[in-house]
């Protein structure tokens, strides 16, 4: 479980590093001869990858079946460049570009899975089929792609032109099913065309926690964001009418995100 503080009070010097992992940014510095271990066409095996890839999670801690059947849908080798392919499988963060990279799997399930216990609390599971969520930083598309598995709407924003044409390409089977929206834009201030949401997930790292988002999300609802500069940690923020409209505060894992860029590239 994560600890709760009010926003503005949230201490968390005295964490335990050595106990959390670290995720993501590390993928941007490995050598491209170590990630081209294999040459192995992983389409030909998706079905088999996948399904050892979410019994890898089960074994990890993730148990949610909502969460693990979307990684067992999702088609991650789609979701990357062709010369990574047959890494798409491993538990590994993957560069896919522009300084940017795919989250691993395992961050992706925890986060989603992070969202929906926080959301539980106030809802029935049965209604989150219903819900409406926006993600900052859409990348590639994989992460939209498993959230539209399990959400009811997601609207996913990205602001590098190529990766959003790009993801397009990747999520067009959620695009016409009208689970999925994605927008070329700044989402470091949200998307308030989709507001209010019962959910924001921000998949790259703040400096500090998003309360301006206040506005955008439902009473109830959570933002999720990596913030920290140094040191990094994932914190969620529950809309707490109860507080002034304010956010309660959960701290979990120590994590290792690329930062969150101000602006559109358009390169």
């Amino acid at each position: 479980m994560g600890t709760k503080n009010k926003i503005g009070r949230l201490s968390i010097a005295k964490a335990n590093v050595n106990l959390m992992p670290r995720w993501g940014a590390s993928a941007l510095f490995e050598p491209e001869t170590k990630l081209k271990k294999n040459s192995s066409n992983p389409g030909l095996a998706s079905l088999t990858l996948r399904k050892k890839l979410v019994d890898r999670l089960r074994k990890r801690g993730i148990v949610d079946d909502t969460v693990l059947n979307a990684i067992g849908s999702v088609e991650r080798h789609q979701f990357v460049d062709s010369a990574l392919a047959s890494m798409a499988y491993e538990d590994l963060a993957l560069p896919i570009g522009f300084k940017q990279t795919i989250s691993q799997p395992f961050v992706v399930a925890r986060t989603i899975s992070i969202v929906i216990e926080l959301l539980s609390k106030n809802k029935p599971k049965d209604d989150l089929a219903q819900l409406n969520i926006l993600e900052v930083g859409c990348g590639s598309g994989y992460q939209a792609a498993v959230m539209s598995e399990c959400f009811g709407q997601v609207t996913s924003v990205e602001r590098i032109h190529p990766l959003y044409e790009k993801a397009l390409k990747n999520c067009e089977e959620y695009i016409s099913k009208r689970k999925l929206s994605l927008y070329f834009w700044d989402g470091k201030s949200g998307f308030k065309d989709g507001a209010p949401y019962d959910a924001i997930f921000f998949s790259a790292s703040l400096e500090k926690f998003p309360d301006e988002l206040i506005e955008q999300v439902k009473d109830g609802g959570v933002v999720l964001a990596p913030t920290g500069v140094n040191l990094q940690y994932l914190l969620a923020g529950i809309k707490d009418s109860s507080l002034n409209n304010s956010f309660s505060i959960n701290s979990y894992d120590v994590v290792s995100y690329v930062p969150l860029r101000k602006g559109l590239d358009r390169f």
